[in-house]
């Protein structure tokens, strides 16, 4: 994974080493730098994320448009870098964080407009929300969520803790503990009592799920809990695995609009190969309903 991470990083060094090279020459050598470094930057999320993970599997497989993924903390920070941060072209950014954005602003130090200069460019996948409880029944004291304060697993939980009375669970007393890195982390803990529960956001299947947890409790010794309400930016899996109704949000590919035509062309020619890529895991984002009406950059 370190190895991975220093390739990663390379990466963003070298084409940034490339653009401000390409600005000393003029004529046919310019033309020719141009096309050797012709590329597309994308804030993503930390190295264990689906984020980075779907990029990094993507610029594996292009050939023609250099792919650097830019590690960072989530969604709140992609889009700081998206507005701020000379070089990015585009910005994952989950479906509820960027909501909260729009509707908060000046809580995340945004300007009041900043819902005008955020385009969508693609649906990429879903992620499913589970909440994990031991022994059914059983009071909820201590949670972990997987993720910091800034990532979006917090966020997202945030608000369905609001709605916790909803399925019993007494949210005004429960420790929150946080920064967990994996989901087999929390899997101990609760096989060995160190929490009641633990709450994450993934790009897995219920059956997926179940199968790492058999590996640390029986099926009698935890519970997959259904989330309320019925929000429109957690639509319920329609994938037909399992009865339980499990919600699920958006990851979107966004930016700001661009005028220069060979950087709207690059991101529209990795726009292509995500659609490539979203058709091979079977995820069907034409289907899904612009729940934030954001302007959309049209690629021919």
């Amino acid at each position: 994974m370190k190895f991975k991470l220093i390739i990663i990083l390379l990466c963003f060094y070298c084409a940034g080493t490339y653009a401000s090279n390409c600005n000393n020459y003029a004529g046919p050598i310019a033309e020719n730098c141009e096309s050797v470094q012709r590329s597309v930057q994308i804030a993503t999320g930390s190295k264990d994320s689906a984020y980075l993970e779907t990029v990094a599997d993507i610029a594996q497989r292009e050939n023609d448009l250099k792919v650097v993924p830019m590690v960072t903390k989530g969604s709140r920070q992609n889009i700081e870098y998206l507005l701020w941060l000379k070089g990015v072209d585009l910005a994952l950014v989950r479906a509820d964080i960027l909501k909260d954005i729009f509707d908060n602003p000046s809580k995340y130090n945004f300007p009041e407009n900043i819902a005008d200069k955020i385009y969508l460019v693609a649906n990429v996948f879903s992620e499913k929300i589970y909440l994990i409880t031991s022994k059914p029944g059983q009071d909820v004291k201590k949670i972990a969520i997987l993720g910091s304060e800034e990532s979006g697993s917090y966020h997202t939980y945030e608000f369905f803790k609001n709605y916790f009375s909803d399925i019993n669970i007494d949210s005004t007393n429960i420790e929150e503990i946080l920064n967990l890195n994996n989901r087999n982390t929390a899997y101990s803990q609760l096989q060995h009592g160190e929490i009641d529960a633990a709450f994450f956001v993934v790009d897995k299947t219920v059956k997926e799920i179940r199968f790492e947890l058999d590996l640390y409790l029986s099926v009698d010794d935890y519970n997959i809990v259904e989330l309320t309400p019925n929000y429109p930016l957690y639509p319920i899996d329609q994938e037909g695995d399992t009865d339980l109704n499990i919600r699920t949000v958006d990851a979107l590919l966004v930016a700001v609009y661009v005028e220069d035509q060979s950087r709207r062309k690059n991101i529209c020619d990795f726009n292509k190969r995500v659609r490539s890529l979203r058709n091979e895991l079977g995820f069907n984002a034409e289907d899904r309903k612009n729940v934030l009406r954001l302007n959309k950059i049209e690629c021919r």
